[in-house]
């Protein structure tokens, strides 16, 4: 899994402008999550993935392929790109 830290595009004193992605993007969804509650435990054969936290935070479980058996967490939140 790759981190990116969000470049600032633009700043004054109105706030910021990033350019979140930059690549061909083949759907942007927007998902929800009720607090204690699971989602997933399926994988994508060949989709990338991007998260941007709008609110809150969300431990996130994932391995690097199907084969691997090692499980990996981390956890999301959201962060203040002006930070």
């Amino acid at each position: 899994m790759k981190f990116y830290k969000f470049k600032i595009n633009h700043k004054d004193k109105r706030g910021i402008i990033s350019d979140i992605i930059q690549k061909n993007v083949n759907s942007i969804t927007y998902i929800t999550i009720k607090k204690g509650k699971i989602r997933g435990n399926h994988f994508h054969k060949r989709t990338t993935q991007w998260n941007y936290i709008l609110s809150g935070k969300v431990n996130l479980y994932y391995k690097n392929n199907k084969s691997s058996k090692t499980i990996k967490k981390i956890l999301l939140k959201k962060k203040n790109l002006a930070d």
